[in-house]
């Protein structure tokens, strides 16, 4: 994970899966609730399923970008290869998994979007 400003909130449970690898950059002043799940990894590791071709296009490493002034309800999960958008609302529970507009307020699974935000 990489850290690129200052004024970031991270609260507990927060779980990134990136195969120890800066697959994951948070700008600067997000807001991120609790057991918030960054998933920019993903593979069966020793299990005899990673040689399955039908197993294939679930493996996937992915870089995981939140541009700054993001805020991510509790218990949302995000995808690999996803940039969510500066200023952009996730609700919690969230299933983000394509990126966002700029200053738009999402939700759901998977994630749609409900509006922008008026004053932008």
């Amino acid at each position: 994970m990489f850290l690129s400003g200052g004024g970031v909130v991270i609260n507990r449970g927060l779980i990134i899966s990136d195969n120890y690898e800066p697959l994951v950059v948070i700008g600067d002043r997000c807001a991120l609730a609790t057991n918030i799940s960054i998933i920019a990894d993903s593979n069966p590791n020793n299990s005899l399923l990673k040689d399955l071709k039908s197993v294939e296009s679930c493996i996937f490493s992915k870089p995981v970008i939140l541009e700054s002034d993001v805020w991510v309800g509790a218990n949302a999960i995000i995808l690999g290869g996803v940039r969510i958008a500066e200023g952009s609302i996730i609700g919690a529970g969230a299933l983000v998994n394509k990126d966002t507009e700029p200053y738009c307020v999402y939700a759901g699974v998977p994630i749609r979007k409900l509006r922008k935000l008026k004053d932008f």
